[in-house]
């Protein structure tokens, strides 16, 4: 069975708190592991596993009907070192600071600053095209079974107007979901739909992808980003206008120039390695804004450019405020429900195929002036110092509820037929067969469907090999293992590099 329900069944409990209409249990493993579980009215259960030295982190979501996903966020072994290294580059607060003293040093002429404006656009295209790419089926399975099925209409409708067009409705939603579902890419997909949404109309599905400007690309990703933000930092509602947004939403990325390559803290010069981009406003440094319609969407000219507003935006008058969530209960649900997606023991979280992670830094109940960025994008390249991986699928649910015995235990002869009687064993391989496989590796619990179809985990094929044997190849996220190769054979065998690790059978 999965290792996490395994070790939740000789947990001890120790605390039991009512959060609303919702229990939040708080347990001990013999190992000195932490073990919540939030039961929520409407019957989703979330299992979450602290190792005790809290270098490694996993949870379970199960929804009420047939879906399910599992969160394993870890460090890998780089030491103390090499993780204080990584935490100072990412960490938002100096990463503003550094940002404020380089802008002092930095005099860019008016051509210096166009180059900039169009290598800058780059970087934002490469987030782009990782962030509008489509939902893998159990992913998007697992959306719909925790999410109310008009929440992008809710917050494309009324965000637009009430949170200021793309940026607002894009942070709200991404709020919302993250808040709901403790999934931050799932909440990124959201906030960039919403975004996408309020400015254009429609479904976004259908639209070609050169239709979406750069500059409300850069609206919506801030926007969404700082929603996730907002929520990991226990923001209410509030706190996104009056917070994020009325300050102009500025969001700081620190990548390469041209491409998003990993930031160095070696690469001090705030031109060549860091941005800033404005859910808001023309940029980060001019007092202007765009035009907007009275629904908050971003007015273009007849050329297709986006029109700036003439008037200049007063600083005092736009001097925002963070608030938190004051209800008691819902505080302790949102900060359950969003440590899901974040680093063990660190306010970081990996989104974008764990190729960026965001941090934040907004301070509780104080004032944040105009134009300060609060939000921190960093491309931490193709070897971070963690692992986090997200697996949807039916596969996980029914290990929940009905956890199979360790197939180590011998079968009851009893029912067996006699040699005499017995039928020849069924081909588990053969055609229109669907399969349900499980074992100890972490990887190893999908569904093989009938047209060869890989169900239960986030990516990954099945092709016939020679002997009747199917070949499973699983995406991983490990940069030096991208995919797990599992053998199934007639028998329903299931083997990793040539060692026995679980079995497959036919569900009918």
């Amino acid at each position: 069975m999965p290792p996490i329900i395994q070790q939740t069944i000789n947990a001890t409990t120790e605390a039991a708190e009512e959060l609303g209409k919702d229990t939040l249990t708080t347990s001990k493993t013999a190992a000195r592991d932490t073990v919540r579980t939030l039961e929520t009215a409407r019957k989703d259960t979330v299992t979450m596993i602290e190792k005790a030295g809290n270098d490694s982190v996993e949870t379970v979501v199960k929804a009420a009907d047939d879906a399910a996903a599992t969160y394993r966020k870890a460090w890998r072994d780089v030491g103390s070192g090499g993780k204080k290294a990584f935490e100072d580059v990412v960490d938002a607060g100096k990463a503003v600071a550094r940002f404020a003293e380089n802008q002092t040093k930095a005099h860019l002429n008016e051509f210096e600053a166009g180059k900039k404006r169009l290598a800058d656009g780059n970087v934002i295209d490469s987030m782009w095209g990782m962030a509008v790419e489509p939902a893998q089926a159990g992913e998007e399975n697992f959306a719909k079974a925790t999410q109310e099925s008009d929440l992008l209409n809710q917050a494309a409708a009324s965000a637009a107007a009430v949170y200021g067009g793309p940026a607002g409705a894009a942070a709200y939603a991404a709020w919302s979901t993250y808040r709901r579902t403790g999934d931050a890419d799932m909440a990124f997909r959201a906030g960039i739909a919403a975004g996408l949404t309020s400015q254009y109309g429609g479904s976004t599905a259908s639209m070609p992808a050169d239709t979406t400007s750069e500059i409300v690309r850069k609206a919506a990703l801030s926007g969404a980003a700082g929603g996730i933000s907002v929520a990991a930092a226990g923001g209410d509602e509030q706190a996104i206008t009056d917070g994020f947004l009325k300050s102009a939403g500025a969001v700081l990325i620190q990548a390469g120039r041209n491409k998003a390559e990993a930031y160095s803290p070696d690469l001090t010069d705030a031109a060549d390695t860091v941005q800033c981009i404005s859910a808001q406003d023309v940029d980060c440094a001019s007092n202007t804004t765009w035009a907007r319609d009275a629904k908050g969407r971003i007015l273009f000219d007849e050329n297709g450019q986006p029109r700036v507003d003439p008037r200049e935006l007063d600083p005092n008058q736009l001097v925002g405020r963070f608030t938190s969530i004051a209800q008691s209960a819902e505080e302790k649900k949102t900060a359950f429900m969003t440590k899901i997606s974040k680093l063990p023991d660190m306010e970081a979280i990996p989104i974008l195929d764990n190729q960026w992670v965001l941090t934040w830094n907004l301070p509780k109940g104080k004032s944040i002036p105009h134009k300060t960025p609060t939000v921190v994008l960093t491309n931490v390249g193709a070897n971070p110092p963690f692992t986090s991986e997200v697996v949807y699928g039916k596969a996980v649910k029914a290990a929940l509820v009905t956890p199979t015995a360790p197939h180590s235990k011998k079968p009851d002869t009893s029912k067996q037929k006699k040699p005499s009687q017995a039928s020849p064993a069924p081909d588990i391989t053969a055609r229109g067969n669907r399969l349900q496989c499980n074992s100890a590796d972490e990887h190893g619990w999908f569904y093989v469907e009938p047209n060869l179809k890989l169900t239960g985990v986030e990516s990954g094929t099945v092709t016939r090999g020679a002997r009747g044997k199917l070949i499973v190849k699983i995406r991983t996220p490990y940069l030096f293992e991208p995919q797990r190769e599992f053998v199934i054979d007639a028998n329903g065998t299931l083997s990793r590099e040539g060692n026995a690790i679980g079995t497959c059978r036919i569900e009918r």
